[in-house]
């Protein structure tokens, strides 16, 4: 096994210490919960800006670390007026986030998002996911609350860096179509989005719970 360098070794301390600076006290991204049930809960996203990035490719565990790298020196300070962006510091405050410099990154207003959120704990991998995905669909059949529900899509939420060995905090959503109104102001737009990365992959039209594995669009964001 090749010998790492002096200096290699600095380089990856470096990171490590960069990462930790940006991960030591990042605030979750704010959500109002409609309602809990077995197995998951419903939550409410109020409309915001995101900082998202692309790639293809053929399983999500070989994509997530690049995807991430792009993201992070986006608000290290790799944007035009080369604005160093604490990840600890609500996106929402700033009134036009600088543009980036890389043209794999873009900013993206979404809309109000209301997704059904099932919570697991661990290191993620390709089958941990579709194994958390396939219990979480099974709950939402079981409640009876599959009606408006996009099985088509999903959401993998990441809070932890990945030198967090205990006590991480994942999760996978699903969107719900539903009526505004009946979300009783849960989406005022003084609530910001800060601080999680998200990752939305496509299921197979053949089967509504089998990972893309080819060709699959993969995209990460950072509100």
């Amino acid at each position: 096994m090749r010998k790492r360098s002096k200096r290699e070794g600095m380089v990856m301390s470096a990171i490590l210490k960069d990462l930790r600076a940006a991960f030591g006290d990042v605030e979750a991204a704010p959500y109002s919960v409609v309602v809990q049930r077995g197995g998951y809960e419903e939550r409410v996203y109020p409309a915001r800006r995101w900082v998202c990035t692309t790639m293809a490719g053929p399983s999500r565990h070989d994509l997530v670390t690049p995807m991430f790298r792009r993201l992070f020196c986006y608000i290290s300070g790799r944007n035009d007026p080369n604005v160093r962006i604490d990840m600890t510091t609500p996106v929402v405050t700033l009134e036009t986030p600088p543009p980036s410099s890389d043209k794999n990154i873009f900013i993206e207003d979404r809309p109000l998002l209301v997704v059904l959120c099932r919570r697991f704990s661990g290191y993620m991998n390709d089958e941990v996911v579709a194994k958390e995905l396939s219990a979480l669909h099974q709950s939402i059949i079981n409640n009876g609350e599959e009606e408006g529900v996009d099985f088509s899509r999903y959401y993998v939420a990441g809070y932890d860096p990945p030198f967090k060995l205990l006590g991480r905090r994942n999760e996978v959503w699903v969107v719900k179509k539903v009526n505004e109104k009946r979300l009783n102001g849960c989406n005022g737009s003084d609530v910001s989005l800060n601080g999680v990365m998200v990752k939305e992959e496509e299921l197979g039209d053949d089967d509504m719970l089998h990972l893309v594995t080819e060709n699959g669009n993969d995209e990460v964001m950072l509100s």
